[in-house]
């Protein structure tokens, strides 16, 4: 007798516990896997609203390249000298500067060549769709042509500059003239790096002269 009521005992007492348990497990929701992008926004948003609302993410320029160096300062502004006198018209000179921009996301050469554009009578139109240059039929065949060499020379380490860009900007450009290009390109690249590195404030560059665009 004593035995049954031990063994009875003992599974009164166990029973409660795994049938709570049992509930409890049937209760549980299976855990969701995080990706590795979700896993770090999930780390990283605390700290970037904090940031946010002290208006630590207001872009302060780090320094000033006219005065850190103004040698090399000086030798960049004489490249932008001799691609004014070129053969690459200003017109053209300001959309292939804004495409590189955009691929680059410089905010300040957006600003100031978005203002230079407009400035030398470009349309609000054609700088709205710049982006999507492709789809849009308000580029001449010459524009499509530059285009193409600016954004396969910006994005080098991807393209290569394959031979159909080559032979289709030939098309348009004489080999004077493609030099030119080339040496724009290069040059917005470089001048992108300048102020995304230095931190180059947008919104303070005013056009040397401005014209109502149609």
């Amino acid at each position: 007798m004593t035995d049954q009521r031990k063994v009875m005992s003992g599974t009164n007492r166990t029973a409660p516990a795994d049938e709570g348990q049992a509930t409890m497990q049937s209760q549980e929701k299976p855990k969701q896997i995080m990706t590795i992008e979700q896993e770090l926004i999930r780390k990283l948003f605390p700290k970037l609203l904090y940031n946010w609302t002290q208006g630590e993410m207001n872009m302060k320029s780090r320094l000033d390249v006219t005065k850190a160096a103004p040698g090399a300062y000086k030798a960049m502004l004489g490249l932008e000298h001799y691609l004014a006198q070129s053969s690459i018209e200003r017109p053209l000179r300001e959309l292939v500067k804004m495409r590189v921009s955009q691929i680059n996301g410089c905010a300040y050469c957006l600003d100031m060549h978005s203002k230079d554009a407009r400035a030398g009578g470009e349309t609000e139109q054609r700088l709205y769709l710049l982006n999507a240059w492709r789809e849009a039929p308000f580029y001449s065949d010459r524009e499509r042509a530059a285009l193409v060499w600016a954004e396969a020379l910006t994005l080098v380490h991807e393209t290569h500059v394959p031979d159909e860009v080559y032979e289709e900007t030939r098309k348009h450009f004489s080999e004077a003239e493609l030099m030119d290009l080339t040496l724009l390109v290069t040059s917005i690249n470089s001048w992108n790096r300048i102020a995304i590195a230095f931190r180059s404030v947008p919104g303070t560059y005013k056009p040397a002269q401005q014209t109502v665009a149609v």
